[in-house]
């Protein structure tokens, strides 16, 4: 006895979109009009594009001598300063006896404290005055015993 394969094609729907289509969230259906107005543009149609070169310069370097000498001027301590960058106070020992060097990221926020150090503080500083409380006028007294 002989078995035939058949192979069923389906045909699209006039009014159905492709399932790609219909998958795409809001994000995919906005990129997709942007691929859709360079294509338009390249091919002369449309409104122009607009390119812009941007030069970025790279961060600083930092070896142990600089990043002490920064923290010194911001006059804060090690465990001061690293909860400052965000990193942990073994970090920036670390740093500062050159068993590590600061990261991109790092650097440029070394930069950031380099350039107005004053300015850095304030931004993340908060500072609040505690009073403490005034003593109560309770007064003792003894019984006589």
């Amino acid at each position: 006895m002989k078995t035939r394969n058949r192979q069923t094609t389906k045909t699209a729907s006039p009014n159905r979109r492709p399932t790609s289509a219909r998958r795409t969230n809001a994000a995919g259906r906005e990129l997709m009009a942007a691929l859709e107005e360079i294509k338009a543009a390249e091919r002369g149609k449309g409104p122009p594009l607009t390119v812009r070169q941007v030069a970025i310069s790279e961060p600083g370097e930092y070896d142990p001598r600089k990043v002490k000498t920064l923290r010194q001027r911001v006059g804060v301590s090690q465990g001061v300063f690293a909860r400052l960058m965000g990193v942990s106070p073994e970090l920036v020992q670390a740093w500062e006896h050159g068993t590590r060097h600061p990261a991109p990221l790092a650097r440029r926020m070394l930069d950031q404290i380099s350039d107005d150090p004053a300015q850095f503080l304030s931004r993340l500083l908060h500072r609040r005055t505690i009073t403490s409380p005034e003593p109560s006028a309770q007064t003792r007294t003894r019984r006589a015993g």
